[in-house]
């Protein structure tokens, strides 16, 4: 029998100790029951434990959905800042199914100039950098050309833009490389 230490989602309670025979990995979501409480409840698990010298109740179900680090990493810092509880807190994370992004092929790519290739390599070379160059310099080629990259590996891109305004030019030139490989979504 494993044991874990886990939050109740939406209650206001410390952590609970649960039991299973399944080994379950940290951030996991699970249902479980409550006494008092009908229906079973969603938690969280925070870690495995050490037998408790109390009698534990079962997990009911193991859920197909998970925290991220991030989000447990930012529950964590919203209950320390505002001294609240972690279960209290952590109604507010939805969980998501782990999944792997598929690796898409794209027969176009933009021809890059000398010195575009090398902002490109500069960029993907460093963590952070600043594209900076006069309108029509080919800016879009370069992001094209990164975001391609990271899609034939199989990897997620979100590009923002600076302006609602030019969404339906950056739509033409995205749709002419990926064709109905991604999305737009804007405040209007």
């Amino acid at each position: 029998m494993r044991y874990y230490e886990l939050c109740i989602k939406g209650l206001y309670l410390d952590n609970l100790c649960y039991e299973s025979e399944e080994k379950i990995e940290p951030l996991q979501e699970v249902m479980v029951n409550i006494a008092r409480i009908k229906k079973p409840c969603m938690a969280v698990i925070v870690k495995e434990c050490e037998k408790p010298n109390f009698k534990t109740k079962k997990i009911l179900e193991i859920l197909p959905t998970k925290l991220t680090k991030m989000q447990f990493e930012l529950a964590t810092f919203i209950t320390y800042y505002y001294a609240n509880k972690l279960s209290f807190v952590l109604k507010f994370f939805e969980g998501s199914v782990n999944y792997e992004c598929e690796k898409l092929e794209f027969k176009k790519s933009p021809i890059l100039s000398q010195k575009q290739e090398q902002a490109l390599n500069f960029i993907k070379e460093n963590n952070t950098s600043l594209l900076f160059a006069d309108t029509g310099s080919g800016k879009t080629e370069i992001y094209i050309s990164l975001i391609k990259q990271y899609l034939e590996k199989g990897q997620q891109i979100l590009l923002l833009m600076p302006e609602i305004s030019l969404t339906p030019q950056m739509q033409k030139r995205l749709n002419l490389y990926f064709d109905d490989n991604f999305c737009i979504w804007h405040s209007k």
